[in-house]
């Protein structure tokens, strides 16, 4: 049986129920609102109403198949009670995400079986990585902007200690309004509560930030890592920025 954990004031209950119920038949018929469906994790675009009111809702379901996950993940939180406590971290450090819906879980007997973590969609919006790769990779203006904002938004959740551990482009979402762009992360179940920001973090980040369109020349990503430094007043050494290069090139060759 599948059971509320926690939710919003926005949407009820039964509302939830339908688009989970759709939310299944996308994951069968696939289709343009299916946006991932792995082994463990499925992630699709539901639209509903309530009250009157038009909602588009991001569905997040993360399994755990076989009885070895499961007896792993019954010591753990679920990805998806992970990811609201991280939301309602992120919103008292006013960090742009999409606004949390609902977190549901289901059990299988004991065992962890799924969760559900659900929010607002966010209309307009790509990922960082396919938003470069659609729209800057020869405009070099657009493209140096963009680079300095983006260098602002990474200083911003350092500076408040947020350690996000998959900070990959395409855990960035992007949305450009009036030549200017707004950030919003996510991926929020990869986030640490509770821990200070380090050397190590940083370098970690600034490598996954390294996962850029091929399209992106070595140039831009130095001037990426300089506007960084400019920004955040955090001086890398040779040797760092060596280390972020190389082992961005490695990433890259395996991919």
């Amino acid at each position: 049986m599948i059971k509320f954990i926690n939710k919003s004031s926005e949407i009820n209950g039964n509302t939830i129920d339908e688009c989970l119920k759709i939310h299944h038949s996308i994951k069968i018929k696939g289709g343009e609102n299916l946006f991932k469906n792995r082994r463990r994790t499925t992630v699709t675009c539901v639209k509903t109403q309530f009250n009157g009111n038009s909602f588009e809702l991001c569905i997040k379901e993360v399994r755990n198949p076989g009885i070895f996950i499961k007896f792993k993940e019954l010591f753990r939180k679920s990805r998806g009670r992970k990811a609201w406590e991280a939301a309602k971290f992120l919103e008292g450090k006013k960090i742009p995400i999409p606004s949390k819906i609902a977190l549901l879980e289901e059990k299988d007997f004991i065992f962890p079986k799924r969760s559900f973590f659900i929010t607002e969609f966010i209309p307009d919006s790509t990922s960082l990585f396919q938003y470069i790769e659609d729209h800057l990779k020869k405009n070099l203006k657009r493209k140096r902007d963009l680079i300095n904002a983006l260098a602002k938004f990474i200083t911003d959740l350092h500076r408040k200690d947020i350690c996000h551990y998959d900070l990959q482009t395409r855990n960035i979402l992007v949305k450009e309004n009036n030549d200017k762009w707004e950030f919003f992360l996510l991926d929020l179940e990869s986030i640490k509560l509770n821990k200070m920001i380090n050397r190590k973090i940083i370098l970690k980040n600034l490598v996954e930030l390294n996962d850029l369109p091929l399209g992106i020349s070595r140039r831009d990503r130095i001037y990426f890592l300089k506007k960084y430094q400019e920004i955040s007043g955090i001086s890398l050494k040779k040797k760092d920025i060596e280390e972020v290069q190389r082992i961005s090139k490695k990433r890259q060759e395996k991919s």
